[in-house]
């Protein structure tokens, strides 16, 4: 039998070595402002990545195994421990009706982005659209909220400034 935790390390190698080979291509062309962003993503997954394949040696050395007690069912995994609309009561395995409305909740939520950027600045729309994804979609707490979205806010501003993003008025109000 395959032994999974040797998979998993040959994963985390596969994964490592596709990042450093992206980061590698990224880092050549930082002469241009607008490949700043994928050298960022590229250098931050090689990072994770490496850590992940680090941490996965040293548990493999340690003698514990990378797969026990990990959900394989994935099936399953999706509707336990869910609930339907704030019911309160934990979604039956077998209800194919509560995943079909959470992945419809979660495909308006993602129309809702372009549809308010329309009205209002996507700079702003976005930061509206965080706070009531944050609040009313995943029930977080105010302080949560607050303290996300203004983390976001400012990466995305940075962002928005070290890449010379010019970013356009709202289609229908004109405001930007």
């Amino acid at each position: 039998m395959v032994d999974l935790s040797a998979v998993r390390i040959w994963a985390d190698g596969v994964v490592l070595a596709v990042f450093l080979a992206a980061a590698a291509i990224s880092l050549q062309a930082l002469s241009s402002p607008t490949y700043w962003f994928p050298a960022f993503i590229a250098l931050s997954g090689t990072v994770a990545a490496g850590y992940n394949l680090v941490a996965d040696l040293l548990r493999v050395r340690a003698g514990h195994s990378l797969t026990e007690g990990e959900i394989v069912d994935i099936g399953a995994s999706v509707s336990d421990g869910h609930d339907d609309a704030g019911s309160g009561s934990a979604a039956e395995p077998g209800e194919a009706g509560s995943v079909a409305r959470r992945v419809v909740a979660l495909t308006l939520w993602l129309v809702a982005l372009p549809l308010l950027g329309l009205a209002v600045p996507f700079f702003y729309a976005s930061l509206i659209w965080l706070v009531a994804l944050l609040r009313f979609q995943a029930r977080k707490s105010w302080l949560f909220v607050v303290v996300s979205v203004a983390v976001f806010g400012v990466l995305l501003n940075v962002l928005i400034v070290l890449l010379e993003i010019k970013m356009p008025p709202a289609v229908l109000t004109g405001l930007g």
